[in-house]
């Protein structure tokens, strides 16, 4: 499932290498998110029919991925970013490790394009999670993201799990809760998706709406009953999203030191539900990926690098 918006550069290779699959059983559906350039046009030059398009009006991300899960009729379903491509063996290795291990969920690594074209690969070991299962989202063994992953669609009919509409960080409210509902998982070794790297993504552009956000998402998990109590990394999942929410608040250019004291305090007030059961956790993107310790003591370490912001 393709979700399209302002991407007429792009679209077309990414199509272009889910239509050269290897494995052929297989409906593509690509949502038009209301997009204002060429985007449509690019997709309408495609002639295939596994291919199906769908115009709407603009929702956002979630809206359009929302809009293709109503439509999958497949027992697996996969998301590709509009702006992404993958390889031509992408769907047989992720249907191969799912129908040889009974997985709900399939992950394969990606490989980061940067805006140079360079290609960088990342090492992961092969992996089976099946006691537990979602710890390998909960203890960061894979990533976050819904692209680059194939799940069993009834997952997320079943328990009628959905993007919410109007958020940005929309897999960080959703991807629990479909890791959460798997009894196996598999973690690819192999690299079969090209994630672009581009200007103007909100992966790298912070605003306050960013920290509201997932703020919002946090109190969700805070609330949130799990399948069971015996997850390992739960708490070190949310104290990660915790800290990350409080890393934003030093990178936003427009907020005043009351504004980022209050969002600090909300999220202060967030963590107490949480005892960390390792002494460690990792801090990625912010202090170089250094080991600190106990939850302040990474405060502290963010706030003196971004003094005086």
């Amino acid at each position: 499932m393709v979700p399209v918006y302002n991407v007429e550069e792009y679209v077309s290779k990414c199509i272009r290498s889910i239509l050269q699959q290897t494995f052929k059983n297989y409906e593509l559906i690509v949502v038009n998110d209301g997009s204002t350039d060429d985007s449509l046009g690019k997709l309408q030059q495609f002639s295939d029919n596994r291919l199906k398009i769908i115009d709407q009006k603009n929702k956002g991300l979630s809206g359009a991925r929302n809009t293709g899960i109503k439509h999958a009729v497949g027992k697996y379903i996969t998301f590709i970013d509009s702006d992404d491509w993958i390889s031509n063996d992408y769907l047989e290795v992720m249907i191969n490790c799912a129908k040889k291990y009974n997985a709900d969920i399939v992950s394969i690594k990606e490989c980061i394009v940067d805006n140079e074209n360079k290609y960088h690969y990342k090492n992961r070991k092969f992996r089976i999670f099946k006691q537990n299962a979602a710890d390998a989202l909960f203890g960061f063994f894979d990533t976050n993201y819904a692209w680059g992953k194939l799940i069993k669609r009834d997952i997320m009919t079943k328990y009628s799990i959905q993007f919410p509409e109007g958020r940005n960080y929309e897999d960080i409210g959703t991807m629990y809760k479909i890791y959460d509902h798997a009894n196996i998982v598999v973690l690819s070794n192999r690299a079969n998706y090209f994630y672009s790297v581009r200007e103007g993504s909100i992966t790298f552009n912070r605003e306050i709406k960013d920290i509201e956000d997932k703020i919002f998402f946090i109190r969700r998990m805070n609330n949130y009953t799990l399948r069971t109590n015996t997850y390992d990394y739960w708490d070190l999942y949310v104290l990660v999203k915790i800290f990350s929410a409080i890393s934003d608040t030093y990178k936003v250019d427009n907020i005043t030191s009351k504004q980022r004291r209050k969002y600090i305090r909300i999220l202060y007030s967030l963590a107490k539900k949480h005892k960390l059961r390792l002494r460690y956790f990792a801090v990625t993107d912010c202090i170089s990926r250094a080991f600190l310790v106990r939850f302040k003591l990474a405060h502290l370490a963010l706030s003196i690098k971004y003094r005086g912001r």
